[in-house]
């Protein structure tokens, strides 16, 4: 079933080119895993860039993904962050 959290979750790696995001590499990416027969990803989760992004960055880290992950596979978007503040506006979003 669809939107199942079941199986194998790979962590999605935010990549940076000149301490920028790199949202292209982040399409290249998403488009050679979603080759692969995983049921979804996880975003801004334990590859630990996400202490180093602003709220921005994650925000567009997160639709740059939405964007390219099939809508039949699961996408877990990592929003515990070290203030309630910021977790509730990321859970907003």
């Amino acid at each position: 079933m669809p939107g199942e959290l079941a199986g194998l979750l790979p962590p999605v790696v935010t990549p940076f080119v000149d301490e920028e995001i790199s949202y292209e590499g982040i399409e290249e990416n998403l488009r050679v895993w979603n080759e692969q027969s995983v049921p979804g990803y996880v975003v801004l989760g334990s590859t630990g860039e996400f202490v180093h992004c602003t709220m921005d960055e994650k925000l567009q880290v997160l639709a740059a993904c939405r964007e390219h992950i099939p809508t039949d596979r699961v996408m877990v978007a990592g929003i515990g962050a070290d203030t309630t503040r910021e977790t509730i506006g990321l859970a907003l979003h």
